[in-house]
């Protein structure tokens, strides 16, 4: 189903998957992809920086009210893919889906370029892959 989430998922819920979910919609919307991704914390803070907030916003990304919110074994199962930025995903949540591991992604908070730039480097490509799987899978009517 193309229409399931990816589950971006960072230690805060905070930065890294917040940004990478921002990312992958704006692109995916852009693309025509019927998918959407959210993002998840293993150990979620109580909201997103500022600093996140406004760069997405400079980059036209509006994230409005969003707050980390924890990682749950639900989200494995409605997941296409779960992406995890330097944590451990739990089996409950992996369980039959597939799981990428983007670990040593520069730190979004310490130089918020290179971090969203590492992140929008990655997001690009794998959008790019989904779209030609898809397209390479998708019944023909």
């Amino acid at each position: 189903m193309h229409g399931a989430p990816v589950v971006f998922v960072c230690e805060h819920g905070a930065v890294k998957s917040q940004v990478a979910a921002a990312l992958f919609n704006r692109t995916a919307a852009e693309r025509g992809l019927a998918v959407r991704a959210i993002s998840r914390g293993t150990m979620p803070d109580d909201d997103v920086p500022d600093l996140v907030r406004d760069h997405l916003r400079a980059a036209g990304m509006e994230i409005g009210d969003a707050r980390p919110v924890g990682l749950r074994a639900t989200d494995g199962l409605e997941a296409r893919l779960v992406v995890a930025f330097d944590v451990e995903v739990p089996a409950e949540v992996s369980r039959g889906v597939p799981v990428r591991r983007w670990d040593g992604t520069p730190s979004v908070m310490s130089d918020h370029v290179a971090g969203c730039d590492a992140i929008a480097a990655r997001v690009l490509e794998m959008v790019g892959e989904l779209e030609r799987s898809w397209s390479t899978t998708a019944p023909r009517t």
